[in-house]
């Protein structure tokens, strides 16, 4: 499916200059990651965070997000996607009992679909206990 919406000049280069500061701050962190990375008990795949915490960004973010998103035509499905958790979310009477449905950014493979874009708050999620520790069994 062909994304039909086009972008004025003046937004797409607005989103273009965030998005390279966006990702000039994701680099900066990269050596941090390069340390820590290796100490966590995740390994590609894993996503029960994704699945179990709701993810923050920052607005910036998100603009750099959306611009990745419309280019490659997946805006409108990650807009279902999330609508259609607002919605489940909206007709709940115990809010209490909810359970996040998982980030819509995550691939069937439980996957990050914007692995390269993804938010801090998921490039600075580390868990360092042992995997076992994630089962629901386990919280």
């Amino acid at each position: 499916m062909r994304n039909t919406t086009r972008l004025s000049r003046k937004v797409r280069r607005g989103l273009e200059a965030v998005s390279a500061d966006v990702v000039r701050v994701y680099d900066a962190y990269d050596p941090v990651h390069e340390i820590l990375a290796p100490r966590a008990s995740c390994s590609s795949g894993c996503s029960h965070c994704c699945r179990a915490m709701p993810p923050g960004m920052y607005a910036a973010e998100g603009m750099a997000l959306a611009l990745h998103l419309h280019e490659r035509s997946r805006a409108e499905a990650v807009h279902r996607a999330s609508r259609s958790q607002m919605e489940s979310l909206a007709a709940e009477e115990d809010w209490s009992s909810h359970f996040f449905d998982g980030c819509v950014l995550l691939a069937p493979d439980g996957r990050c679909s914007v692995y390269r874009l993804r938010p801090l708050i998921c490039r600075t999620h580390y868990v360092l206990s042992p995997p076992d520790d994630c089962r629901p069994e386990r919280r």
